[in-house]
């Protein structure tokens, strides 16, 4: 068959099936698992799955990929590659399915298998089928989510589990609402989850999360067993107390390391001095490195092994300062959270999510939320994997849903005053100073550490200016918890800042000619939007020039507003030769539905045009 023609073939087959479509990259066919728990101990998960790839960036996301823990194995495997009219083009076994053990972690006992089915004619079909066991135990089954990429479409999905009779689980289920298909006999029970159709949706700016778009069902068990260790999800309280005495046995404080503790902490008075002496030690000595080995995976490192190492993952690390805050007489809570899921189920006990551990010391001043895996963040910022999440926190044998205190749009500020000196000559001279809180602190806190070059690039990036040189560059962090703030100032000498129009001299009103950049806006969105993280900007600019030019005209003061958000520009005259603009651009937090997305372009495109203008002047 002729390229051409085979092209229009596929294309024809495409359309029968309905999945024709330019906002995709794979249809899922038909995913069909099946789960089958034994007791507490054993599971076994079988899986068929059906997958269209329609281009080179779909090939990944039909890939065949697990990852197993120790007590897991791969039993079986099963694959196939089928051109669009049904041809098989290649087979695979358990033999073509490779292992990796490669990690980011120090130790960890995980392996994961991976099959990647490729070819050089689009669209194909990938179609595999395996089984996995357990058999040490587990705390949760497998969640039921088919879709978990944008630009893929769902055609069927479905999901049995298959339970004793007496095996007690519930299940809680997010963005859907289906009902399991129920059949009782032998001493077993069947529930079966159908989930309809799902189409495509395309990736964009202020997409809704994973979490409040893709349809989930997870499921908790009401007992679980994790490396001989029994325990029950079927409460808060259950789960609690088993996890706390986890948390407990790993405690006890070596010597060495109490009298360390006392010599930091008994000196000083104040309860946040002790709490920052000690962290700041953590910091000073003890490294992170990922370690999931066992019932290390829920268990923290002992105190003593960390401080004998001088390293310990995250768990380890959190239950260190937890110590050694006790031994200093300050209790603490071990924390539990999800770095990317925002929001915990609220009707069952799921620990599925969680991937990471914190610490909170509660204080009447204000609660620490304390990130013990980092050497150099302030105590006490809440950085973007925290900020807004729910979290589990444990204390005293029990354990209680919270949510970490998120940032407001004011809080997230980034904020510029720039000083720009016009010469005669037109080039100008810039002194700068940017400043940066709440979230927008994460991104530059790392500046401090960069070497020159490094400075130098996030500086152009500032400013816009891609080949200026800066002089006089200052760094400066104000360490205050959630409130910690950066603040950069330079100064900068650009030898052709102006340009000629006619007899005018046109001035950018910013140093850089386009301070936002575009962004794109696909027209006719359907999708809601989510802004999970409002923010505000200010820029004060003040302008001067010589004695020889005067302003021509001045521009007008010009606002928008609407439920999206807000920007202004504000023009004063300041001098006879000076002028001071003030923009002030606000994005609000919230959850949009579509139609309000024409509202969020609004002002961001409003933005981005004020960053554009040009002052003119004419000589005097």
């Amino acid at each position: 068959m002729m390229p051409l023609l085979r092209r229009l073939a596929s294309a024809a087959v495409l359309s029968l099936l309905g999945i024709l479509s330019f906002a995709q990259n794979t249809v899922i066919l038909d995913d069909s698992l099946v789960v089958t728990v034994s007791s507490s101990l054993k599971m076994k998960v079988e899986e068929t799955v059906r997958i269209m790839v329609l281009n080179k960036d779909g090939e990944d996301d039909a890939a065949f990929m697990k990852t197993l823990a120790s007590g897991w194995s791969l039993k079986s495997f099963s694959g196939r590659l089928v051109d669009p009219m049904g041809k098989v083009v290649a087979k695979y076994g358990l033999k073509d399915v490779r292992s990796t053990q490669f990690s980011e972690g120090l130790a960890d006992d995980y392996t994961t298998k991976y099959l990647v089915f490729s070819s050089d004619r689009f669209p194909y079909v990938v179609e595999y089928s395996y089984e996995e066991n357990c058999t040490q135990g587990f705390l949760v089954p497998p969640p039921f989510a088919p879709v978990r990429l944008y630009e893929q479409e769902m055609k069927r999905a479905s999901y049995t589990l298959v339970t004793p009779s007496d095996y007690g689980v519930s299940w809680s289920s997010f963005n859907c609402a289906i009902t399991p298909q129920t059949i009782e006999g032998n001493g077993c029970v069947s529930r079966k989850w159908v989930m309809p159709g799902f189409s495509s949706i395309s990736d964009g700016i202020f997409m809704p999360l994973p979490e409040d778009l893709f349809p989930m069902v997870c499921f908790s068990p009401d007992m679980i067993s994790w490396f001989k260790r029994e325990g029950s999800l079927r409460t808060i309280d259950e789960y609690g107390r088993w996890k706390w005495n986890l948390i407990e046995e790993s405690s006890e404080i070596p010597a060495e390391l109490a009298a360390t503790v006392h010599a930091i902490a008994d000196p000083v008075v104040n309860k946040r001095d002790k709490i920052l002496a000690l962290y700041g030690y953590m910091q000073k000595n003890y490294r992170y490195v990922s370690i999931q080995i066992g019932i290390g995976g829920q268990k923290p490192m002992s105190p003593g092994e960390v401080y004998r190492n001088k390293f310990g993952d995250c768990k380890a690390l959190s239950n260190l300062m937890k110590c050694m805050l006790r031994e200093a007489g300050i209790e603490s809570c071990y924390v539990e959270i999800s770095t990317s899921r925002r929001r915990q189920p609220r009707d069952i006990v799921y620990p599925g999510f969680m991937d990471h551990a914190i610490l909170k010391i509660p204080d009447a001043d204000g609660d620490l939320w304390v990130e013990c895996t980092s050497s150099k963040l302030p105590l006490g910022y809440i950085h973007q994997g925290l900020a807004g999440h729910d979290a589990f926190v444990y204390q005293d044998g029990t354990m209680h849903i919270e949510t970490v205190p998120d940032y407001s749009e004011d809080e997230n500020m980034s904020a510029g005053n720039i000083r720009i000196e016009v010469k005669e000559d037109g080039s100008a001279t810039i002194v700068s100073e940017y400043s940066y809180s709440g979230l927008t602190f994460e991104g530059m806190f790392p500046f401090g550490s960069l070497d020159a070059a490094g400075k130098r690039e996030v500086l152009r990036d500032i400013t816009g200016l891609p080949s200026s040189e800066f002089q006089d560059v200052r760094y400066d962090v104000l360490a205050d918890g959630r409130n910690s703030s950066i603040s950069i100032k330079f100064s900068s000498t650009i030898p052709k800042y102006t340009s000629k129009s006619g007899n005018r001299e046109l001035i950018p009103l910013f140093p850089g000619a386009v301070r936002t950049g575009k962004t794109a806006f696909p027209a006719g969105r359907t999708v809601p939007y989510m802004v999970y993280a409002g923010n505000s900007r200010t820029d004060d600019i003040s302008v001067v020039l010589p004695s020889s030019m005067r302003f021509e005209t001045l521009p007008e003061d010009i606002s928008v507003s609407n439920r999206a958000g807000s920007c202004l520009m504000e023009c004063k005259v300041t001098g006879e030769r000076a002028l001071h603009i003030h923009l002030a651009r606000n994005i609000l937090k919230g959850d949009f539905s579509s139609e309000d997305y024409p509202e969020l372009e609004t002002v961001i495109r409003f933005y981005d045009s004020l960053a554009r203008v040009k002052l003119s002047v004419v000589p005097r």
